[in-house]
């Protein structure tokens, strides 16, 4: 679809000329992600203020521009990719760990923090992020939510879903809600977590963090058979 100009314009009043991007190298680069898919979008938006995300929504929503969050894209579900055209909205820019809680065992944090970095800074404290995806030196905390990302972890601790606990949300019209498990009725973050993308954008979350544990031990088994591992 071609964007109009207008749009654009609005759209780099708002979040800077150099943040949106609209030439054919950009476009390409942004065209895939881990998957298979190959889709060219029309204009990659660079977003670096989570304020911004509400007003390039509501303008998006305004004019029926399809668009697709996107971050380090190391996903293997196709979700980073701009499949009607539109626009990709990069939410990388966004990596501030706004504050870090030991006493009450959370973590506050920007979409855009790579899920290992969060790692580094709670290392110190004596605490962790308990889902370990394989990607984590790369992968975000906001993608992880996008595709409750796990790892060997989650056997124990369990995956993404079990360790969000606050979420501020900006649903594709530009609306923005905050989201709590404290909050009664249906789990919206059960519901959110895992998505893809498809219900909106993550603007800041709030992660549980865990004590370090003091012992680890790793272990290999095996089994006869399929049935047996499973059985076990």
């Amino acid at each position: 679809m071609k964007i109009p100009s207008s749009v654009l314009a609005a759209l780099k009043k708002r979040v800077g000329v150099q943040n949106v991007l609209t030439d054919e190298v950009s476009l390409g680069l942004y065209a895939y992600d881990c998957s298979l898919s190959r889709t060219r979008p029309d204009a990659v938006i660079n977003l670096k203020r989570p304020q911004d995300i509400p007003a390039v929504l509501r303008l998006l929503h305004r004019h029926r521009i399809p668009f697709v969050p996107r971050a380090s894209a190391t996903n293997h579900a196709g979700s980073c990719s701009a499949l009607n055209g539109g626009v990709i909205l990069n939410l990388a820019g966004l990596n501030r760990i706004l504050q870090i809680n030991t006493q009450e065992g959370w973590a506050l944090a920007e979409p855009g923090v790579i899920t290992g970095q969060l790692q580094e800074r709670l290392a110190p404290l004596g605490f962790f992020y308990a889902p370990d995806p394989a990607s984590e030196r790369v992968c975000t905390l906001g993608g992880n939510l996008a595709q409750n990302a796990s790892g060997a972890r989650c056997m124990k601790y369990g995956g993404t879903i079990d360790h969000v606990l606050e979420a501020d949300w900006v649903l594709p019209d530009g609306t923005e809600i905050h989201f709590s498990r404290q909050d009664g009725g249906p789990d919206f973050i059960g519901l959110l977590t895992g998505s893809e993308g498809t219900l909106g954008v993550l603007k800041q979350v709030k992660v549980k963090i865990l004590p370090a544990a003091k012992h680890i031990k790793t272990f290999l088994v095996t089994f006869p058979s399929l049935a047996h591992s499973v059985q076990t």
